[in-house]
């Protein structure tokens, strides 16, 4: 016998619990309009609601807020409905050198290797910040002339698109800041408040 019954469908990310969305013609995908500020989005994305959470909404309550920073701040990886497909490093692999012995030489192979993640995204965090802080305009990362600079730094480094490197990339380092900030105004509260009951009592 045939089991006619429909498999489910992919359960919401929990971010739209502070959302009203409705469905667009495309399946799978909705409009947005946060439920503390009422900002629209003609099609929203989880990565954007996300980050509209952690580090603009200004109605928020705060401890919504800290959840999010903390989620984006921990963040791995891109969010699959926020992903963008990672461009391919300008030029072709240079070929291995081979040494007289018949050795492949030892920079070479460092150069060739897989590249671990946490090593990749130590790059992107100091790329997205040197943009940032170095005023880079985003689009100079799709040029073929710096690509093909940080292809010459590091050969088996994949750099991202413009669309994750403003998008993504900056969401999860803007949130690492204000997390980091945050953490700053408590300690500087508390230093206050002690400085206040020791004064009280003298």
């Amino acid at each position: 016998m045939v089991n006619n019954k429909s498999k489910p469908g992919r359960k919401q990310n929990g971010v739209w619990t502070y959302f009203k969305q409705t469905p667009l013609k495309s399946a799978g995908h909705y409009s947005g309009e946060c439920k503390f500020c009422h900002k629209k989005w003609q099609r929203a994305y989880i990565g954007i609601l996300q980050s509209h959470l952690a580090n603009e909404c200004t109605d928020c309550p705060e401890e919504i807020q800290n959840y999010w920073l903390g989620f984006i701040a921990a963040k791995d990886s891109l969010d699959d409905d926020d992903s963008a497909s990672i461009a391919s490093s300008t030029g072709s692999n240079k070929k291995r050198k081979v040494a007289s012995n018949g050795q492949t030489e030892i920079d070479d192979f460092f150069e060739n290797r897989e590249l671990p993640e946490s090593k990749a995204a130590a790059i992107d965090r100091a790329l997205i910040r040197a943009f940032v802080c170095c005023g880079i305009p985003f689009a100079v990362i799709d040029s073929p002339f710096f690509r093909e600079l940080l292809y010459q730094l590091r050969p088996n480094y994949t750099p991202p698109t413009r669309k994750v490197l403003s998008e993504s990339l900056l969401n999860q380092e803007t949130s690492r800041v204000n997390k980091a900030i945050n953490k700053e105004l408590e300690h500087s509260q508390n230093l206050t408040l002690g400085n206040y009951f020791l004064s009280s009592r003298s």
